[in-house]
């Protein structure tokens, strides 16, 4: 149906329906039963205007160019709007469902919540197949989006060390509980940049304790070069001992996140003094530990 005539339906409903009930000196049983069905049905057709208003508001978005703070555009292939896991039925595009079906799988049920709007977008974008954005305004909810070529044909390890690294990126930010809160707001120029976490946040924690301001300009300097990929490989190749990954090397972000994947997945047996330093970071945290074998149950 038109988005314009469903909210123009759910319109006259509530005025026809509503008004009547609302003029009654007294209610019967049978009238009380009749208003508490007729708010129920309200309250579900509000909720499918609200979603209207937002697939409405955003229709610029699906079938144009989106800027996401990367390093450029993606081309929106489509956007999917959601509460919980149930809504996934929705999605008529199969291949779509069941990519979004396992990052439900493997994110521990604490963390679906966070899921509000899944995005699938295309064109030659080589340096990500997938990424995280947390929502506006109020910044509580996140945005999951893939590559469509690994939506609609991915194998399953590689999958799944991808969404443990997405997954990763939204703990990176949570708050680590027992660590106080800083009453002052201080961030490195390159979080200035990139978005400044909580100093309590397992993202700022780490950082302080791997990198250092060198190492943060080391890593602005590898992205603005002509292809950061190859630049982070050649420093990798250098610093094997640092980092769990070459892709690692990109930030403190994408170490933390390629760290915690590698930490799930048990992949550790050639690491490095410091990359295992970092996996034995990651350990010293309950609420780190308790998340790993969560996760670990779906993998």
């Amino acid at each position: 149906m038109n988005h314009k005539y469903l909210l123009t339906a759910f319109v006259l409903v509530f005025t026809f329906l509503v008004s009547p009930v609302q003029t009654q000196a007294q209610s019967t049983p049978l009238e009380t039963v009749y208003r508490n069905t007729l708010i129920e049905l309200i309250q579900t057709l509000q909720k499918q205007v609200l979603r209207l208003q937002a697939e409405l508001a955003t229709k610029k978005d699906v079938v144009g160019e989106e800027s996401f703070g990367l390093s450029g555009q993606v081309q929106v292939v489509a956007t999917y709007f959601v509460d919980d896991e149930s809504d996934l039925s929705d999605i008529k595009n199969t291949p779509h469902r069941d990519y979004f079906k396992r990052v439900y799988e493997l994110f521990p049920a604490e963390y679906d919540s966070k899921l509000k709007k899944l995005l699938v977008f295309g064109g030659e974008h080589d340096e990500f197949d997938a990424f995280v954005k947390i929502l506006p305004p109020t910044h509580e909810y996140w945005m999951y989006a893939v590559h469509q070529e690994v939506a609609e044909d991915y194998s399953f390890t590689p999958d799944t060390e991808l969404i443990i690294h997405e997954l990763a990126h939204i703990i990176s930010y949570e708050e680590i509980l027992g660590v106080p809160k800083s009453g002052v707001a201080s961030c490195d120029s390159y979080f200035s940049n990139h978005g400044c976490p909580s100093a309590s946040s397992y993202l700022k924690q780490f950082s302080d304790a791997f990198w250092s301001g060198s190492d943060m300009l080391r890593s602005e300097q590898i992205a603005d070069s002509r292809n950061p990929a190859d630049a982070a490989n050649d420093y990798y190749e250098q610093h094997q001992d640092e980092f769990v990954s070459d892709y690692a090397v990109l930030g403190p972000e994408e170490d933390f996140a390629e760290t915690f994947m590698f930490y799930v997945t048990g992949k550790l047996p050639s690491l490095g003094s410091e990359a295992r330093d970092k996996i034995n970071f990651l350990n010293n945290y309950s609420s780190l530990r308790d998340l790993k074998e969560e996760v670990k149950k779906s993998i």
